[in-house]
């Protein structure tokens, strides 16, 4: 404890007398013991009060089974609730349940979801990449989506972003193995673990935070 108190010490000397700064070489290490570790800004502010839905459409069946919509959906919006992000949630199981009702040759568009479920707001995603392998060897687990937050009460229903495909989010997540997983229950955890990392990776364009350890987001 003495030694963390000069320490801490040393650290606000060196921060206070500019004049010796070629002489601390913690000033670096001190910056982030006094900050904190440089966070990543929002990339687009909600209101917490409107409500609001997350939707993930997958539209060219890149999901290796539907029931992963939701789970990708549910990450979302827990951590949007976790963090304070949002206090106005509708379940995403309404608006997927009501997506139910489309057909291959009618299809419901993204307002009529959003009003079946009254909601106002929709953080729309639409999955683009979702495998755990690249070769069927190497175990690099990746998704990638682009996502679009819509408000059905406006004329211009897309709010953000202004690039019409969307915001895009890449998820690459480190994983501890090298080997692609061989049992079903092991790429069901797997794959498990990558939609909920990217539910919360979706989540976090929304709020400042610190990246994660085990994930780099593009």
């Amino acid at each position: 404890m003495r030694f963390e108190g000069l320490r801490i010490a040393a650290v606000l000397l060196c921060l206070a007398a500019p004049g010796v700064l070629s002489a601390c070489n913690i000033v670096g290490p001190a910056y982030l013991l006094v900050h904190g570790p440089e966070k990543t800004p929002a990339e687009h502010n909600l209101d917490k009060q409107r409500p609001t839905v997350v939707f993930v459409d997958d539209r060219a069946s890149v999901l290796p089974r539907r029931s992963m919509r939701l789970q990708v959906a549910a990450a979302a919006q827990n951590t949007l609730l976790k963090e304070r992000v949002l206090t106005n949630v509708i379940d995403a199981t309404a608006i997927m349940n009501a997506a139910t009702h489309e057909t291959s040759d009618q299809q419901m568009d993204i307002a009529s979801l959003a009003r079946a479920v009254q909601a106002e707001v929709v953080i729309y995603v639409s999955v683009d990449a979702f495998r755990l392998t690249p070769d069927g060897q190497t175990f690099a687990p990746e998704a990638r989506y682009h996502v679009k937050v819509i408000d059905i009460t406006k004329p211009n229903a897309r709010v953000w972003p202004a690039d019409h495909e969307g915001h895009a989010v890449s998820v690459v997540m480190k994983a501890s193995a090298t080997a692609a997983p061989k049992t079903a229950v092991e790429q069901a955890t797997a794959l498990t673990a990558l939609a909920d990392r990217s539910g919360t990776a979706i989540a976090q364009l929304f709020f400042s935070h610190e990246q994660s350890h085990d994930q780099s987001v593009r």
